[in-house]
């Protein structure tokens, strides 16, 4: 087990071999190799999400959001973004 990523809860599930899922805050994310960042915030150990948490004060970290036609974004200023694989 590792603490969560976005609100540092204890009690985090693995699964999938490759995904955390937190029940303290609802998010569900996985650790990618960062290929390209075009601004300052997307650095290695930040998550690609799956799922965001569920409370507005637990996204102040910097992530990777996907949208539905895969285009990858920082989530604190929106600036594309590539990461891929473990």
């Amino acid at each position: 087990m590792c603490n969560c990523y976005f609100c540092d809860n204890e009690e985090t599930i693995l699964f999938h071999e490759h995904y955390t899922f937190c029940p303290n805050c609802s998010a569900i994310y996985t650790n990618l190799m960062i290929q390209k960042s075009n601004c300052d915030h997307i650095k290695d150990g930040v998550v690609a999400v799956i799922r965001r948490p569920w409370y507005a004060e637990n996204r102040k970290v910097p992530f990777i959001k996907e949208d539905v036609t895969g285009f990858q974004k920082c989530s604190i200023c929106g600036k594309s973004c590539i990461a891929d694989g473990w």
